[in-house]
Formats: C-alpha cells, structure tokens, sequence
C-alpha cells in the first residue's frame, strides 16, 4: 500500500535523464518531472556525510525510502512528507542551511544498484532546472495554451544552429521539415510538450536530429520568418505543421499552417 502516492513518471524520467545524460528531451523531461511531481524528504530537512560534502536524501520512489529509513539509526527520529524540489532547493538557498548536494534515492553499499540514486550539487540542480525550465516557461504556460491566433503563439521549434567559417558570429539556422502529399515541406513545430514527446518517440523522425546534435527554441511564427539576429533558412518551405505527430497519418493535413501573407 502506498504511502505517500508519489507520481512514478519522476522517478521514471530521473532514470532515463541518468541512462542518457547528453540528450535533449530526456533531461527536459527529468526537468519538468521536478516542477510539476513532489519528491519524499524530510520535513526538518538535514543532511548525511557523503565523503566531503553534506547531502540531503530525496526520494523518487518508496522502496529506496523504506530501505533508506531501514538503515537510520533507530535513535534518530524523522518525518517525512512530499515536497516539490524546487521549494526545497530555495529553502536551502534562502537559508543558507549546510547542505551541499541532493541525494536521490540514497543507498549504502548494503543495497543492491540502482538506477535511480544520484548525486547533484544544489547550485548544479538549480541551474539544471532554471535553464531547462525557461523553455517550458514559454510554451506551456496557460496564456500561450489558450491562444487561438496561430501566428502569436509560441513553440517548440526543433532545428540546427551552424556558424561561418570565417565570422563565428554569422548564425545560421536550419529547420527540420516534414512533407505533406503535395511534396510541399513544412517546419514541425509543437505547442506543448506531450506533442513534442510524440515527435521525440518516433525514431525515424529525429535521427537526423540526434546525428547532427539538434537543438530545440520556443520561437513564434515572428521569429522564424524575421529572427532579430542570424539567418534562418526558409527557402522552399510553405510553413508550419502544428503537432502533426499527434495525428494519423489520413489527417496529417488538418496540421498544416501555410505562411500567412502579411508575413
């Protein structure tokens, strides 16, 4: 029976962002798991010795805490209740309590392995969480989901950063496309990130992201055709497909958002 009901797509993320540390959609989603699903830590927040450094135990899922609590010395008394992490880490911070790192899933070397423990230190975590949320903090917020103007509403917009060779400053950016039944090419954009999960699960659809070290921008329809600095690459393209990997394939088309005229 469940204790504290924690959601498992945290603990789920934090061992695909470990499994794969370098890759995009796997830490934004560990990113977004933090903000959006409380963790188990303890009420009184302290700290274990971890070599050097005094780190903090968290937990992602109840079988690492019960096997944590089983190696406590009985003598120590400790509450424990689910708290969102980035509240924790201000607390941390506004307080200057000692507390070094965030220990999730903490194990002694009486426990098997797991995927899910791991060590990060709280200014590292903060910065993770800031610069990964600052994306999300422009597309999925209830503003731009309740936008109904096409042409104002901002996206996760996949595509490739390259420089010149002799002017590192001259930006160049090229979209990927999909390609409607007509042979037209369309730029695939997403304006929440469960349909950006979609494309990011489709294999053949993001290799040649993963292979050319792709990167993902919000950007609005203003920023793709006119970007206040560097050159985007538009020549044959005949606009945005909004979602399309959420659709079946016979409705691909109801995607598809050509260049407006005024712009």
């Amino acid at each position: 029976m469940s204790t504290y009901n924690i959601n498992p797509e945290l603990n789920q993320a934090l061992e695909a962002s470990l499994a794969h540390p370098d890759d995009f959609m796997y830490n934004l989603l560990f990113a977004y798991g933090l903000l959006a699903y409380p963790v188990i830590a303890p009420v009184d927040l302290f700290s274990v010795s971890l070599q050097d450094k005094k780190g903090l135990p968290v937990f992602t899922d109840e079988a690492a805490h019960a096997t944590f609590l089983s190696r406590l010395d009985p003598n120590f008394a400790s509450s424990w209740s689910t708290q969102l992490l980035p509240e924790i880490l201000n607390m941390i911070r506004e307080n200057a309590l000692p507390v070094d790192m965030i220990a999730f899933n903490l194990r002694t070397t009486q426990d098997a392995e797991t995927r899910n423990m791991a060590y990060f230190g709280v200014a590292e975590l903060l910065s993770f969480i800031t610069e990964r949320l600052a994306l999300v903090g422009v597309v999925d917020t209830a503003e731009n989901q309740t936008l109904t103007d096409k042409t104002k509403k901002a996206y996760y917009v996949p595509h490739f950063v390259g420089t010149g060779r002799e002017n590192p400053d001259d930006i160049k950016r090229v979209f990927m496309t999909v390609k409607a039944i007509d042979g037209k090419e369309y730029i695939p954009v997403f304006d929440n990130l469960m349909s950006l999960r979609h494309w990011y699960q489709d294999s053949t659809a993001i290799q040649s992201f993963l292979d050319n070290h792709g990167t993902i921008t919000a950007m609005k329809l203003t920023d793709i055709q006119h970007p206040e600095s560097g050159v985007n690459i538009l020549d044959g393209l005949s606009g945005l497909a909004i979602n399309p990997f959420d659709l079946e394939a016979a409705d691909f088309e109801k995607a598809l958002f050509p260049w407006p005229q005024e712009y």
